[in-house]
């Protein structure tokens, strides 16, 4: 499990409470240790408290942006280093390797977990539900590089392409989205 959070939450978090260590999977300013959720390198009962900045409390929202697996999607995808494999189940503990690339994963976890709330009763996260999917991207985000460096689109070009997405995206986006965002709440039980 990674856990990330910006350098700036730290930054005023750490201005209250100086005796915190702050972890995260890739070096940021303001960090005190580079280190994945899976492999920490401390001894054991090394810290009195763990501190989560903004769990969820009943009502509260997950809001997660992944890479949407669309019959489009899926070809833009299959050029990406990371893999595309709908056959495995999401809410399901899998094999930890110690030894892997911490960016190495599957891009259709998200687009899996919301297929697993949509078929399924919640029997693994029972206070959490689906609240809704939105389909984006199915002009400007493939087009600018995604998070390249590069892009293929004009800046002058980027309004007038969402007006487009927004017009075209709800009849269109099940086929072509390329990237959704979903919301999940935790309800009392």
């Amino acid at each position: 499990m990674r856990c990330r959070a910006n350098s700036r939450d730290w930054r005023w978090f750490k201005a209250y409470h100086d005796d915190i260590v702050s972890t995260d999977i890739v070096q940021m300013p303001n960090l005190d240790i580079v280190c994945d959720a899976h492999r920490l390198p401390f001894i054991p009962e090394s810290f009195l408290n763990v501190e989560a900045i903004d769990v969820l409390p009943v009502g509260g929202r997950l809001i997660v942006v992944e890479p949407a697996i669309t019959p489009v999607s899926r070809c833009i995808y299959a050029l990406h280093e990371e893999s595309i494999d709908m056959t495995v189940d999401p809410l399901e503990d899998g094999m930890l390797t110690f030894d892997r690339d911490p960016f190495e994963a599957n891009q259709a976890i998200g687009t899996l977990i919301v297929q697993h709330f949509q078929k399924e009763p919640q029997d693994k996260v029972p206070k959490l539900r689906l609240l809704s999917r939105i389909w984006n991207g199915l002009l400007v985000y493939p087009f600018s590089g995604g998070f390249r460096t590069w892009s293929l689109l004009p800046y002058w070009l980027v309004r007038p392409l969402r007006c487009v997405e927004k017009r075209f995206t709800p009849l269109f986006g099940k086929l072509c989205a390329t990237r959704m965002l979903i919301v999940f709440e935790k309800y009392q039980h």
